[in-house]
């Protein structure tokens, strides 16, 4: 379960990273279908990347002398980063609902408060969360694993970042 709540963050991670990347690169005055096509994308890439982890997690346990042992190292690594980044996720959204249903000060405030903020210490607080996680395990390929996924996940918000620049 844990694991699988880790998975549905990351997703959730990289559609928000696809609106942010596309926000601000369109000069229409309507943009709630532009922004829905971001958003999108950032859950369809963020569904490729989850795939894409879980395959190197089968290949993982297929070389691992110990696939239990590998499973409860990822599961407690999970665990430590769910705990972070689920933190994380709680204040995004109670910042955007706050932005959804408030007056147009306090969907400033929101904005340059919580939103902006949060947006500019993600990366730090993957990183930062990551190292924490890992830190408890002695497993290398978990701990090689966990990094990976992390790394993942920051890569498809540049990747997404990148794709809306050169549009």
């Amino acid at each position: 379960m844990t694991l699988l709540v880790l998975a549905v963050l990351a997703v959730l991670d990289v559609s928000f990273a696809g609106f942010r990347s596309a926000a601000g690169r369109d000069g229409r005055i309507f943009k709630q279908a532009y922004y829905r096509q971001a958003i999108s994308r950032g859950i369809g890439a963020g569904a490729l990347l989850i795939v894409t982890l879980s395959l190197l997690a089968v290949g993982a346990f297929a070389v691992s002398s110990q696939p239990g042992h590998l499973y409860d190292e990822l599961v407690a690594i999970a665990r430590r980063l769910v705990w972070v980044f689920g933190v994380y996720a709680l204040i995004v959204v109670a910042a955007l609902g706050l932005y959804a249903t408030a007056k147009p000060a306090l969907r400033i405030a929101a904005t340059v408060t919580i939103l902006g903020p949060l947006t500019l210490v993600r990366p730090l607080l993957i990183v930062a969360a990551t190292v924490w996680a890992v830190s408890a395990s002695r497993d290398p390929l978990a701990i090689s694993f966990a990094i990976v996924a992390s790394g993942g996940v920051l890569f498809v918000e540049r990747a997404l970042d990148r794709a809306y620049g050169r549009r």
